[in-house]
């Protein structure tokens, strides 16, 4: 009998401890219903809510993506005849291809790459072989090589393209790297030069781009050095 009492207050003991228990320490659910409780946090969490509905909706939206992206790409329309075709280094070779096509079907009769240091040598030797080897004459090539970035090509072919009396060009560069090239070109290039810019293929899908690790990471990128060109240099 003794025995039995005991273990009735025992029992009863760990029900009142276990409700102790559980009122000091409530679920994640009753935390967040005492949060909800409280108007001022309802309003933070709704404001909140509303930014994410917001930037899914607007931001997010495919088609607010597929304009990002085609921001990315200018064209100065249908490509007439120029004195010089100016390709930019970088991409995977599809520039060089390009312009050698352009120089094969006779839109200019000179070749300039332009670009920096690569290596033991420098971007626009490496695309001058790869042009040879694409039946463009090595007379026809000429190099520029102290180009670090987009704004420097513009600045350092002045004065070669002023020797060669240029008065036409036409800029060769991957499709992304088009709008922000001419708009470079457009600043800092000679303004009695006239431009004309071609897109080289840049294998991103522009419609589906943020499907796509690389081509998202290439979009972002650009979309980074416009920014910081549009601030540090006024190129809109």
């Amino acid at each position: 009998m003794k025995l039995k009492n005991n273990l009735k207050i025992y029992r009863l003991s760990v029900i009142k401890l276990r409700n102790i228990i559980v009122d000091k320490t409530p679920s994640f659910i009753q935390q967040i219903k005492r949060h909800f409780n409280c108007s001022s946090n309802k309003k933070i969490y709704i404001g909140i809510i509303g930014c994410i509905l917001f930037f899914s909706f607007v931001i997010l939206n495919p088609i607010t993506l597929r304009q990002i992206g085609s921001h990315l790409v200018y064209s100065t329309g249908s490509v007439k005849k120029a004195d010089v075709l100016i390709v930019l280094s970088g991409g995977h070779g599809e520039r060089v291809k390009k312009g050698s096509l352009l120089f094969e079907k006779e839109y200019a009769n000179k070749i300039i790459f332009t670009g920096g240091p690569l290596f033991n040598n420098t971007f626009p030797f490496y695309m001058k072989k790869y042009a040879i080897s694409l039946k463009v004459p090595s007379k026809n090539i000429s190099l520029e090589t102290n180009s670090f970035s987009t704004m420097d090509h513009p600045i350092n072919l002045n004065p070669i393209l002023e020797k060669m009396n240029t008065k036409s060009i036409i800029i060769v560069t991957s499709a992304y790297h088009t709008n922000r090239s001419f708009k470079t070109f457009k600043k800092y290039l000679n303004p009695s030069i006239n431009i004309q810019i071609v897109a080289a293929p840049d294998s991103i899908d522009y419609k589906n781009w943020w499907k796509h690790h690389e081509m998202a990471e290439q979009i972002i990128v650009e979309w980074v050095k416009t920014i910081c060109y549009g601030f540090k240099y006024g190129i809109f």
